[in-house]
């Protein structure tokens, strides 16, 4: 069962790699806006949580058959399917009417043992206490193998119900990864390439804060009144220009800032 829990995990990660590498392009992503890019969105976390969920369920199935007392009699919320399971093996305690009444008779002689042994040791202990002793002595002799086969049965129905889990989360992950496939590449069909800047010729007259700032670059003789520019880039009211070499300006690339330049006319 740990080997098919093993398989799992290794399965299904080289699937999730092969759908990443073939399908999932996430540099795509940037280009489709709106209801689409949502969608994307919500694919790619449908994709990821279908790799993670039947992974964790199938690690759990190698740390599975950890049993104790506690978890057969005990009232952890985890454990409660497997109690319920296990109660209804009475054949595994038998003279016994739950698996609690005999953990309980095994606890008990196990305490009288360990009580006995205790006063034979110190010498205060007589007959009474060597008879007590040998009591129970002889109970967790009988019981033992009991113990032991339900101990052993607990920890295989453990470990099958976690492998069961673990098969049906992967058959649902499956699907659902294939499915989150399909809608990315649905919804990246509709991404809008980008398209290169459009470049515009503009005519800005210098405020006194680019003059203070540009003067010197465009030279003493440019018409700073009258700075043709192209525009390279945009950030908000700034703008990155190259400035050209008309009316005595030198030929520069400059950022003007929104305090810079007033517009004084198309190119």
């Amino acid at each position: 069962m740990r080997d098919t829990a093993k398989w799992l995990i290794v399965t299904f990660g080289a699937v999730a790699n092969a759908f990443i590498l073939a399908g999932i392009g996430l540099s795509h992503l940037s280009n489709v806006q709106g209801t689409h890019r949502d969608v994307a969105l919500f694919a790619v976390a449908v994709a990821v949580s279908s790799v993670l969920v039947p992974v964790i369920a199938a690690s759990r199935v190698l740390t599975a058959g950890q049993i104790t007392y506690s978890d057969l009699v005990g009232d952890s919320r985890s454990r409660r399917n497997l109690r319920a399971a296990m109660a209804t093996k009475t054949d595994l305690f038998p003279g016994y009417d739950s698996i609690a009444t005999f953990v309980g008779d095994m606890t008990a002689a196990a305490v009288e043992q360990s009580t006995t042994v205790q006063a034979l040791f110190d010498g205060s202990g007589g007959d009474a206490e060597r008879q007590s002793y040998e009591r129970a002595n002889e109970k967790i002799r009988t019981l033992r193998p009991l113990e032991d086969r339900l101990l052993l049965v607990a920890a295989f129905t453990d470990v099958r119900r976690q492998l069961s889990l673990s098969r049906t989360l992967s058959a649902i992950s499956f699907a659902l990864l294939a499915a989150a496939a399909v809608t990315f590449a649905l919804a990246i069909k509709h991404s809008v390439p980008r398209s290169p800047p459009v470049l515009s010729r503009l005519t800005v007259k210098l405020t006194p804060s680019g003059r203070n700032r540009l003067g010197s670059r465009l030279g003493l003789r440019c018409d700073q009144n009258r700075v043709e520019v192209v525009v390279l880039g945009k950030r908000s009211r700034d703008l990155q220009v190259a400035v050209l070499p008309a009316n005595a300006c030198k030929l520069v690339l400059a950022d003007l800032r929104a305090a810079d330049f007033v517009i004084a006319g198309p190119g």
